[in-house]
């Protein structure tokens, strides 16, 4: 018998034995007042939400009228922003999605050895827990489950669990070594293969982190919201950056690997302090809003780049801005209300709506959409001048 397999069944007849044992004892459970329970599987068993209860150390029973409650709701206790302390039973084998969310004073809470499955954000802004064991038996972790627990200082997956493992303070997905979700104290370590979605989303604590060689893949949000990360190494070998992985991050400088051949959407948006980016050669195309409301004041464009899509740099500080000659469509508001004093464009570019201010596009129009430099005095002149011509306004 597979060891994942061998872990759950006995995990079942461990569950069972609680459940008869507490039941045939003719205990009285302990239980907080005003606990709601629905009935699940088959009307043979519980799951359990918040209901009218208000303790803020939360008691959940074994069993409810004399069936065993093995489950916590879908968002059993979501917001409930008083709760301190969660008593599982270890009859529970499934944690709901966003069954804890926002319970942000959540300090203490024990997954029992019977919980197989925790669900998408079923601690997401628990902000208090310092502490996570994981279970032997756990098999299934959803996508974000402790995301945004800005506080965790130790997270513990079981030696003896077959899905999933804990090195450098993150949680590692063992079949595929996806680092699916790291905190402020976390380390990296040699053998990840990717970085999943939101495995460091809003993590404020979190300055600096040094990506090993062994990573391909940075996923969607994996970095959003780190206000106080300033420096990243993000190496070579990685070809692919995910929507928004960097988005409203302290970042101040960023080197992009040679690997990468597309800068996707929102990748850097609201970086204000982002004022310098390196972007290799091997680079096609750039995303919408990859750049927008971004610190960035220079940069340089590969003449690989084909496209540059809606507003890619739109708010950004650039001043000066040269467009590669592949690039023959420049796509909506790509340039909206950037400072630009200086752009060098190809002839006969497609401008989308408001690519770049009226005076500008006025001025493109007006010199046959030649190819050339285009200068302005300051950010508000209107009179544009291209190289060796007249100007136009």
């Amino acid at each position: 018998m597979k060891p994942l397999f061998r872990a759950a069944a006995s995990l079942i007849i461990f569950t069972a034995l609680a459940v008869l044992t507490a039941i045939s004892c003719g205990q009285k459970e302990e239980s907080t007042p005003g606990l709601m329970f629905k009935m699940i599987n088959d009307n043979k068993a519980y799951s359990v939400s918040m209901g009218s209860a208000n303790a803020a150390d939360i008691v959940i029973p074994a069993v409810y009228k004399k069936l065993p409650v093995t489950g916590i709701s879908e968002e059993g206790f979501s917001g409930q922003r008083n709760i301190i302390s969660v008593k599982i039973p270890n009859t529970v084998t499934s944690i709901g999605a966003y069954a804890f969310d926002s319970c942000v004073l959540l300090g203490s809470i024990t997954i029992p050895e019977s919980v197989t499955n925790i669900g998408d954000y079923a601690f997401l802004y628990c902000a208090s827990l310092t502490d996570i064991v994981i279970p032997a038996g756990v098999v299934n972790i959803g996508e974000g489950a402790f995301t945004a627990c800005s506080s965790v200082e130790n997270f513990v997956v079981d030696s003896g669990n077959a899905a999933y493992k804990s090195e450098g303070n993150n949680l590692i997905r063992k079949a595929d070594n996806v680092l699916m979700t790291g905190f402020r104290n976390s380390v990296i370590p040699s053998g990840v293969t990717a970085i999943g979605d939101f495995a460091f989303w809003e993590c404020a604590g979190l300055t600096n982190i040094t990506i090993p060689d062994s990573v391909t893949d940075i996923g969607s949000n994996a970095f959003n919201l780190c206000t106080n990360l300033t420096s990243i190494v993000i190496p070579d070998n990685v070809a692919y950056i995910g929507d928004a992985a960097f988005m409203s991050s302290g970042l101040i400088s960023v080197v992009l690997p040679v690997s990468l051949k597309n800068i996707n959407g929102s990748v850097f948006l609201s970086c204000k302090n982002l004022t310098s980016i390196i972007i290799p050669d091997s680079v096609t195309s750039i995303g919408s809003y990859a750049f927008a409301d971004s610190g960035l004041t220079s940069i340089i464009i590969p003449n690989r780049v084909t496209s540059i899509g809606n507003s890619s740099f739109s708010r950004s500080r650039l001043s000066s801005v040269i467009i590669p000659d592949n690039v023959t469509q420049i796509s909506d508001e790509a340039f909206f209300r950037v400072p630009l004093t200086s752009i060098t464009i190809g002839a006969n570019v497609t401008l989308g709506a408001d690519a770049f201010s009226d005076s500008f596009v006025n001025a493109y129009n007006n010199e046959g959409r030649a190819a050339g430099t285009y200068t302005r005095s300051n950010t508000g002149a209107l009179t544009w001048t291209r190289a060796r011509y007249r100007s136009w306004i």
